[in-house]
């Protein structure tokens, strides 16, 4: 992935802290990053076979296929500082701050 972002961003990395941030409630996209990661010339670039031969089912969700593709072009994203994503506890979130002032 970092192969074909450094096509449009010479250095870019795909750090931890993006592979964390999940993409689908409560986030927001900048108009360009959505045309140009998603667009049907971009896409067609991305081995979903391949990932789909060496990863998990993760692959298939919207989380991860919509970083791989921001990835893929060199978009930055990550979780926002005030957000948390809960799972089965109601106070304790998975990822995020206990206090944080969105919970997704």
């Amino acid at each position: 992935v970092e192969r074909l972002a450094r096509e449009r961003v010479p250095n870019f990395k795909w750090g931890k802290k993006m592979m964390q941030a999940g993409l689908a409630g409560g986030a927001y996209f900048r108009t360009a990053a959505i045309l140009d990661a998603l667009s049907d010339e971009n896409m067609m670039k991305l081995d979903w076979n391949m990932l789909g031969d060496k990863a998990s089912k993760e692959i298939y969700s919207s989380d991860f296929a919509m970083q791989y593709a921001f990835a893929a072009r060199g978009w930055r994203i990550e979780p926002w500082e005030e957000t948390a994503q809960m799972d089965k506890k109601k106070d304790e979130p998975l990822t995020g701050a206990k206090d944080a002032a969105f919970r997704h």
